[in-house]
């Protein structure tokens, strides 16, 4: 969270929110956040957490997370709160000019968090370190055939 460098004004996107944790904190950071998650269930409990908590900007949406929620963006952040054997660009196509997108990478070793920021039309990315993190559905390989 910390490598989001996020402002008081920035709108940012939580993906796999799960119980609200991370977009608890985030919303102290934050103007706004969208608290995603592909769970009814989770998405529920984020909701009575958040509420009992008297947190109100945050807004929890049950949808796809390798979707994202577009209809909200741009974003200044993007937190993907797990793994990724991919990373699929409509994530990046939601980061405002200066946004950043974090997200623990898997690419055959150790799965490393890595910042993607974007300027202009301008995608880099960087690693931040190195950690272990349950690999979401959403963002796995799909299986090939190989003969």
């Amino acid at each position: 969270i910390q490598a989001l460098e996020l402002g008081p004004d920035d709108v940012v996107l939580d993906l796999g929110c799960g119980s609200g944790y991370s977009s608890a904190i985030l919303s102290r950071l934050a103007g706004s956040v969208v608290a995603v998650d592909s769970d009814a269930e989770l998405v529920r409990l984020a909701e009575t957490n958040l509420s009992e908590l008297e947190i109100d900007n945050v807004a929890v949406v049950e949808a796809d997370l390798s979707g994202g929620y577009p209809a909200e963006g741009p974003y200044d952040g993007i937190l993907v709160a797990a793994g990724a054997e991919l990373i699929p660009e409509t994530l990046t196509e939601q980061l405002s000019d200066k946004g950043r997108l974090i997200i623990v990478e898997y690419d055959g070793g150790p799965g490393r968090a890595m910042l993607y920021e974007r300027s202009g039309t301008i995608i880099a990315k960087r690693p931040l370190f190195n950690l272990d993190a349950p690999i979401l559905s959403d963002f796995m390989r799909k299986p090939e055939f190989v003969f």
